[in-house]
C-alpha cells in the first residue's frame, strides 16, 4: 500500500535556501509513488488520491515560486511551470480512465526534473551569498 504524502503543510523559512529544499522534497516523494504505481499498479481510490496531491502541488508552486523568487523564475520559466501544471491535471484525470505506463514515466520524470530546477534555484542563491 503506499503511504500518504503530506503536502498540506508547507515549511517556509527565512531562509530561502531551507524553504527551496522543503518544496523539492514533495517532488521527489510524489515521483517515487507515482513510480511505485506504474510499477505495481493501484486501486482507483489510491490513484485518484495521487494524482490530485501531484495536481495540487503543481499548481501551489507555479504560484509560490513566481511570487517568491521572481528573480530566478523568468516569465518564460512560469509559462512553462503553467503548462506543465496543465499537463498534469489532464495526465492525471486520462489515468483516471485508461492506465498507461508510459504516461506515469513521463509524470515521474517531470517530477524528478522539478525537484533539480527547485535545487538548482537553491545552489544558485548559495553562490550568490559566497560571492558576495
Amino acid at each position: 500500500m503506499i503511504k500518504n504524502i503530506d503536502i498540506t503543510e508547507l515549511e517556509v523559512s527565512n531562509d530561502p535556501i531551507e524553504t527551496l529544499d522543503h518544496l523539492a522534497q514533495p517532488f521527489l516523494d510524489l515521483a517515487k509513488k507515482l513510480e511505485e504505481v506504474r510499477l505495481n499498479g493501484t486501486d482507483a481510490e489510491t490513484w485518484t488520491a495521487l494524482g490530485d496531491a501531484n495536481v495540487f502541488y503543481w499548481r501551489l508552486i507555479v504560484n509560490y515560486l513566481p511570487k517568491h523568487f521572481a528573480s530566478s523564475v523568468s516569465p518564460a520559466s512560469k509559462a512553462m511551470l503553467e503548462m506543465i501544471a496543465d499537463f498534469m491535471l489532464r495526465a492525471s484525470k486520462a489515468m483516471r480512465q485508461s492506465p498507461d505506463t508510459a504516461l506515469l514515466a513521463q509524470m515521474v520524470q517531470l517530477n524528478l526534473n522539478m525537484s533539480d530546477q527547485i535545487l538548482s534555484i537553491a545552489e544558485k542563491i548559495e553562490n550568490e551569498r559566497m560571492a558576495a
